[in-house]
């Protein structure tokens, strides 16, 4: 709906105004989509919702606020105020723990996918707050009955995988499957590369999680055991991730990019 009081036009849907409203009863909600003030390094200044691991989901997002539902007459034709009063705060799915932060997502750790989250100085330094990024890490059968045994990696590229994490097969060989969240003010995925509008998230990838992906996990460190795929915004990442950094992934299989 539209408040124009102050000759601000604000379009809503699905009519434009709320003098088109018909003479009736109605029930009314007030949401609150609760935005961050950066001060990114390039100088700008902006005003947008931080990611609180519910991607293009408002509605859904940990942290913003709503107005009990409430049951109202509304008439165009007369005056009057509806007072809507915001106190109910969307929770996270579970309490944070010491330390955690809500930025792409929270989920925890199984027998064979683990999840990571890190703080990325480079993108941090980018918007001016701290930043973090994560990945979805499914482990092969039997990864803690082989300790001396190392992996090569698959890494999946896709958009917003939440807290998915593939399923294992009897059948293939063993890899160490990965996905990224890498979700931003902007999006709910950086496209995983260096961007002059949402910051150098490619290298944020490759020098800051990789590592520690690697350092943490029994992997191979070569560019041969690191492959890449994905299909749509998946498969342009599969590409670009190659493109950019072709003397660290050793080969790259994108669909329909």
């Amino acid at each position: 709906v539209i408040s124009d009081d102050e000759g601000t036009l604000v379009v809503g849907y699905p009519l434009d105004k709320l003098a088109d409203i018909p003479a009736g009863e109605y029930y009314v909600q007030a949401f609150l989509n609760v935005y961050t003030t950066f001060y990114r390094a390039d100088g700008y200044v902006v005003e947008m919702h931080l990611n609180s691991g519910a991607g293009q989901r408002p509605f859904r997002a940990p942290g913003n606020v709503k107005s009990r539902v409430q049951r109202v007459y509304l008439d165009p034709d007369s005056s009057g105020t509806v007072a809507l009063t915001l106190t109910e705060v969307i929770p996270p799915s579970r309490p944070l723990e010491e330390g955690e932060v809500l930025q792409q997502g929270l989920y925890d750790d199984t027998a064979d996918v683990k999840y990571v989250k890190i703080k990325s100085d480079l993108v941090s330094e980018f918007w001016g707050q701290d930043m973090y990024i994560g990945a979805n890490i499914r482990l092969p059968k039997g990864y803690d009955d082989h300790p001396d045994v190392y992996y090569p990696v698959h890494y999946h590229q896709g958009h917003f995988p939440r807290g998915r994490a593939g399923s294992e097969s009897d059948e293939g060989p063993w890899f160490i499957h990965i996905w990224f969240r890498h979700a931003n003010p902007y999006y709910d995925d950086s496209y995983a590369v260096n961007s002059a509008n949402v910051g150098p998230y490619g290298d944020a990838l490759v020098k800051e999680l990789i590592p520690y992906i690697e350092e943490n996990f029994r992997i191979i460190r070569e560019p041969w055991a690191r492959i890449l795929s994905g299909g749509s915004t998946g498969g342009w990442e599969a590409l670009a991730l190659q493109v950019f950094y072709p003397d660290f992934f050793g080969g790259t299989w994108p669909a329909s990019p």
